[in-house]
């Protein structure tokens, strides 16, 4: 039996490491829940969790024991943690489990590899932090035909990864990180179901049929109801439709690229004799995800264990040979959903953009917008779920939008910073001859990319 660790996190909440994981077959009539309390029964395990395909049915089943005291609801991280990714990724996370007030020298260390998008079987572990290296070598030799990407704060070129952002995932995705309580089997000897099998057809006879009938009978109750329902106009209908794209689609506020860009006029131009070059960041919702590179001063000598010394709390370097290296951090900032009342027409959004940047056309190397073209809404259905058979001319409000991308220095980039555009990413190049006073005049953007809305 593996007793599982338990993590106080957000919200009060509780949350679990060190779980058992083992891959089942879901063939059985209840999808493979009964083989994973089986596997987690076998084990004494108090609690466990099902990893379902998309097709519904168990993949794996995870399980410890969380003791008698464990509340009603835990959710186990590494579940959040391989919720992220897809087939044929290859990650491995290793976190310290330690407050921020815990001066341990020697903490404890969370590691969990995950391969195909399930938690590879025996890598949900807290180990101490100076047996890491060993563990982590041997989950790696498991891996096939792939690089394995890092993730967490104490391996090297790890992307960033926190414990408090695995217990926020792991609550908006309850349904696959929520353990459950093993309880016993309902499964009987196959002898008894048999015998039982037998005597319910033979009591079923006129039950059953009239049990059968009153279902149908039901069904055709409520499918007429469906039909009477009343219809809304097809207008209605589709501006409902709008109104659901709208509230589901992500933006980020005009004054995004401002923000940010002033954020990063705090970065760092030298760290250790390590020169900034450029720097790369998308929007994922409210945030940026970051990457800057450094080079390093040959002259000068510098070296790594200076560089990574240096660097700000939460910085995760990704090493690119001898003389560049690159530094993920994430820069906050806002996002919204779209407000159609605010959008402007296509004509109007179109010659407020064009006449802005013909204004200073000279300040830019390039600058490109795509034709509008309408965004993709769901089609509206009736009551009884057929699809509408919309009339053009009732499709109002129809949106559009039209992709924006800009190249030159980063001041005449601001300069439009303005107008009526969700930037998804920005790419900046830094002269190395740069003075720390002179930080924006060198800076120079080799792409910043967005997306522009309009009523059509």
């Amino acid at each position: 039996m593996q007793q599982a660790t338990l993590l106080p996190g957000l919200d009060g909440q509780t949350f679990v490491v060190g779980l058992q994981w083992k891959r089942t077959v879901g063939a059985t009539a209840s999808d493979g829940r009964d083989d994973a309390r089986k596997v987690a029964a076998a084990a004494k395990s108090t609690h466990m969790l099902l990893d379902r395909s998309q097709s519904g049915k168990v993949r794996a089943v995870g399980h410890g024991s969380l003791g008698k005291k464990a509340p009603n609801k835990v959710y186990s991280l590494a579940a959040a943690f391989a919720s992220q990714f897809q087939s044929k990724d290859k990650v491995l996370i290793a976190l310290q489990l330690r407050g921020e007030e815990d001066d341990d020298p020697n903490p404890l260390v969370w590691i969990c590899a995950v391969v195909d998008g399930l938690v590879l079987q025996g890598t949900d572990v807290v180990v101490p932090i100076g047996d890491v290296d060993r563990r982590v070598q041997e989950a790696t030799k498991r891996y096939q035909n792939g690089a394995v990407e890092f993730y967490g704060d104490v391996l090297d070129s790890s992307r960033d990864a926190s414990l408090g952002d695995l217990m926020g995932r792991a609550l908006a995705n309850q349904a696959a990180c929520q353990m459950e309580k093993v309880g016993r089997s309902l499964a009987l000897p196959k002898p008894v179901l048999f015998a039982a099998a037998g005597l319910i057809l033979l009591l079923a006879g006129r039950e059953g049929l009239s049990w059968y009938q009153k279902r149908e009978a039901a069904r055709l109750r409520d499918m007429e109801l469906a039909s009477r329902a009343p219809e809304v106009p097809p207008e209605v209908a589709w501006r409902k439709a709008v109104e659901a794209w709208a509230q589901t689609t992500d933006v980020a506020p005009s004054d995004s690229l401002s923000s940010l860009a002033a954020r990063l006029g705090d970065l760092s131009l030298n760290v250790a004799d390590w020169s900034l070059a450029a720097v790369k960041c998308d929007r994922s919702g409210p945030r940026w995800d970051c990457r800057a590179s450094y080079k390093r001063d040959v002259e000068k000598r510098a070296d790594s264990a200076s560089f990574r010394k240096a660097l700000p709390a939460g910085w995760s370097p990704t090493w690119k040979g001898i003389d560049d290296v690159d530094v993920a951090f994430v820069v906050p900032g806002r996002s919204g959903k779209i407000d159609l009342a605010s959008l402007g027409s296509e004509e109007q959004v179109r010659l407020a953009v064009l006449s802005a940047l013909q204004r200073s056309s000279k300040a830019f190397e390039r600058k490109t917008i795509d034709q509008f073209a309408a965004v993709k809404v769901e089609a509206p259905k009736r009551p009884d779920g057929t699809a509408y058979v919309m009339d053009p001319k009732a499709m109002k409000p129809v949106v559009v939008s039209a992709g924006l991308t800009l190249s030159g220095p980063i001041r005449s980039v601001l300069a439009v910073s303005s107008l009526p555009v969700s930037y998804s990413s920005i790419n900046l190049r830094v002269g190395l001859d740069t003075e720390p006073g002179l930080a924006k005049s060198a800076i120079y953007v080799e792409e910043a990319k967005g997306t522009l809305y309009a009523i059509h």
